[in-house]
C-alpha cells in the first residue's frame, strides 16, 4: 500500500482566498505544495488581455513553509492605478509548472460557476451589502451557511451592483475543543498526507501539537 505522504497532490491544496480587496489594493491567499512563480492577471470582463499582469515576487508575496508539502503564500498586490469600481473583474493566478505556465481554470475548474472562464470580483463604491459569519461546526445537524454564500454569489455573478460587498468573519472560525470524529480522523490524515510540522505550544496544559 502507497504511503499517503507519498501521494500525488495538486499544486493547490487550499485557496485562493481574497483576504482584502480596495480600489489600490488586492490580497490573495492560498496554499500549494511547493513554490512557484505566480503572475497575477486581472480582466475587464470579456478581454483576451489583461489591463494589469504582474508577475509576484519580493515585497508582493509572503511565503510561509508550514509543511514538507504546504507552502502558505499571501499576495499583496498594489496597483499604480485605481481599480474600476462597480465592475466585475476577472482574475488569473498563472504558475509556472513542469507542464508549462498553468491558470486556474487549468487547475481548478471547479472553482468557475457555469459558462464562466475565470473567477471575478467587484470593487464596490460603498459598502452596501454584508456578508457575516462566525465559528463553523461541520458536524452541526443543519445546512452549511457558506454554501448558501456560494449560491448568493452564483445568482448574482453577472449583476456587479448586488453582488456582496464584503464577507466579514468573526469568532475563532472552527471549534478547537469540539471536533468530531471524522473531522479529526481526516485531520490526522491531511497531517501526514502534507508532512505538517509539529509545533510545541510552550505553557499549554498539551504542550505539543502532536
Amino acid at each position: 500500500m502507497q504511503d499517503i505522504s507519498e501521494r500525488p497532490l495538486s499544486l493547490i491544496i487550499a485557496g485562493p482566498i481574497l483576504r482584502r480587496l480596495t480600489p489600490t489594493q488586492v490580497v490573495i491567499w492560498l496554499a500549494t505544495t511547493h513554490p512557484t512563480k505566480i503572475t497575477v492577471c486581472l480582466y475587464r470582463r470579456g478581454d483576451d488581455l489583461p489591463f494589469l499582469s504582474r508577475t509576484i515576487n519580493g515585497d508582493l508575496v509572503q511565503l510561509v513553509r508550514i509543511g514538507k508539502r504546504a507552502f502558505v503564500q499571501l499576495i499583496d498586490l498594489r496597483t499604480e492605478q485605481p481599480l474600476p469600481l462597480e465592475v466585475i473583474v476577472e482574475y488569473d493566478l498563472r504558475f509556472e509548472t513542469l507542464q508549462g505556465e498553468l491558470g486556474l481554470a487549468d487547475l481548478m475548474p471547479h472553482i468557475l460557476y457555469a459558462g464562466e472562464r475565470l473567477p471575478s470580483f467587484v470593487v464596490k463604491a460603498r459598502l452596501d451589502t454584508l456578508l457575516h459569519g462566525s465559528c463553523r461546526k461541520p458536524h452541526y445537524p443543519s445546512d452549511d451557511a457558506l454554501a448558501s454564500v456560494d449560491g448568493l454569489i452564483e445568482e448574482t455573478r453577472s449583476e456587479p451592483t448586488t453582488r456582496p460587498a464584503l464577507l466579514m468573519l468573526t469568532g475563532d472560525q472552527i471549534y478547537a475543543d469540539d471536533v468530531a470524529g471524522p473531522m479529526l480522523v481526516a485531520t490526522h490524515q491531511t497531517i501526514r498526507l502534507l508532512g505538517l510540522l509539529s509545533e510545541r505550544l510552550h505553557g499549554a496544559l498539551v504542550d505539543d501539537s502532536e
